[in-house]
């Protein structure tokens, strides 16, 4: 991993990345990793809005959600510890609906990277997701 990312932000090393303090945030489907930033720290509110990456290489992934949650506005981030299909799944949270889409302008042209936000006031609720797929259970936070 040794390179520098291409959207600009600075690169660490492996084991850098592997050692900063991540913790395990069960999930009934698929456990992950988490780092709180700044913002949960300090108590502010999460914005219900998140962005969601996935990627094919975890250490590249691990690379920009700890860079984003270095950031004053970053609630937290987490990333899955094992891949779906050869994807590594990832979201970073933030204090305010508008600061999401800030990192996603940032992101836009990486080619190591497939992104999106995601609204959780507009999911549909257990009752009403359709039944033709297993839906995760929430782990946002």
């Amino acid at each position: 991993m040794g390179s520098a990312c291409t959207s600009g932000h600075e690169s660490r090393s492996d084991h850098q990345l592997l050692s900063q303090t991540w913790t395990l945030h069960p999930c009934q489907e698929q456990p992950f990793l988490k780092r709180d930033g700044p913002a949960r720290a300090a108590g502010q509110s999460k914005s219900n809005k998140k962005l969601c990456f996935t990627a094919t290489d975890q250490l590249y992934l691990i690379q920009v959600l700890s860079d984003l949650s270095d950031r004053p506005d970053c609630w937290f981030v987490k990333y899955s510890i094992d891949p779906r299909h050869g994807m590594y799944l990832g979201r970073a949270f933030f204090t305010s609906d508008e600061i999401v889409g800030e990192p996603w302008k940032r992101y836009a042209h990486d080619p190591k990277l497939m992104y999106s936000v995601q609204d959780d006031d507009g999911r549909l609720s257990a009752a009403d997701r359709p039944r033709t797929w297993a839906s995760p259970k929430s782990c946002s936070a």
